[in-house]
């Protein structure tokens, strides 16, 4: 058997989820006013004085600290099964739906949120990889539970739960340079492209 680890953001969809995710969870009003107290921690992200995820973690403090799970899970489950779905390009649902007649072992490994990720692979029974909020008190506190799943990061969580050495062939798909070290870990690279 053989393994297939898939990025999320540019390579199965066309642009980055969160962003969807945003306009789909608050109203025009709120997210301008919660988006302003952000830039300016987007401006030192773009100006390099923090990195991607110091700036993303900053986001998810602003925008949902003090959110109940419950609503939150519920609106992640309606945000994949109403947009994402359809934000996926059909050459990578194609790919993901060869690696899976073949018989090998397909992971999602992605900075996004497990929370919305995993109810849009959960019919396939596609295990995912990303990055995890932290609850406390059935609350969001804004932080994450875990490191944002992206760069380095991809290749620990790879390896911590997979032993690679038992697959015939490993596969990595992505479309940036947060998946370089993901693609350390493949025999057969794609980047940008499905075969």
């Amino acid at each position: 058997m053989s393994i297939a680890f898939f990025d999320f953001d540019g390579t199965i969809t066309k642009s980055d989820s969160l962003k969807h995710f945003l306009l789909f969870y608050f109203k025009p009003l709120q997210l301008l006013s919660k988006s302003l107290l952000f830039f300016p921690h987007l401006l030192n992200y773009l100006l390099g004085r923090i990195d991607n995820s110091t700036a993303k973690e900053k986001l998810f403090l602003l925008f949902f600290k003090g959110c109940s799970i419950e609503v939150f899970n519920q609106k992640c489950h309606d945000f994949a099964r109403q947009i994402l779905t359809h934000k996926q390009r059909k050459e990578a649902k194609d790919r993901i739906q060869w690696h899976l007649n073949r018989g090998d072992k397909v992971v999602i490994v992605s900075a996004s949120i497990q929370n919305y990720l995993i109810p849009l692979f959960e019919k396939e029974n596609i295990p995912v990889l990303s990055t995890k909020l932290d609850v406390v008190n059935q609350q969001l506190t804004g932080l994450f539970s875990t490191p944002n799943c992206y760069g380095k990061e991809k290749k620990k969580r790879v390896l911590a739960e997979y032993d690679l050495s038992s697959y015939n062939e490993v596969f990595a798909y992505g479309d940036s340079n947060g998946d370089k070290y993901l693609f350390e870990l493949a025999s057969k690279v794609y980047y940008k492209k499905f075969n």
